[in-house]
């Protein structure tokens, strides 16, 4: 069987699949205007899906020893970090979005 790389798709589920999509909407925009939206909006979802996808797995499948502080302090900063990555990126999209 091939080791070789695997897809974004297939690692990452949906959202990596809705942020190619998005990505490439927003390149076909050049030639057509009216993919730009629906780009940038897939993008969004794309992206704040990734960000979810990865804190609901920080929450559910990471586990502490009941000593290791230091990894629990790592990942509540991991966790905070991606909340506030993904309001970065909603604030940063959201003029190019259609509400």
């Amino acid at each position: 069987m091939n080791d070789g790389r695997v897809s974004s798709e297939m690692r990452y589920g949906v959202s990596a699949f809705l942020a190619t999509c998005g990505i490439a909407l927003i390149a076909v925009s050049a030639i057509n205007p009216a993919t730009f939206t629906p780009g940038i909006s897939l993008l969004l979802l794309g992206i704040l899906g990734f960000i979810a996808n990865r804190l609901v797995y920080e929450l559910t499948e990471t586990r502490f020893d009941d000593a290791d502080t230091v990894g629990r302090a790592v990942s509540i900063a991991r966790m905070v970090l991606m909340i506030a990555a993904a309001i970065i990126v909603f604030f940063l999209l959201r003029p190019l979005l259609p509400l």
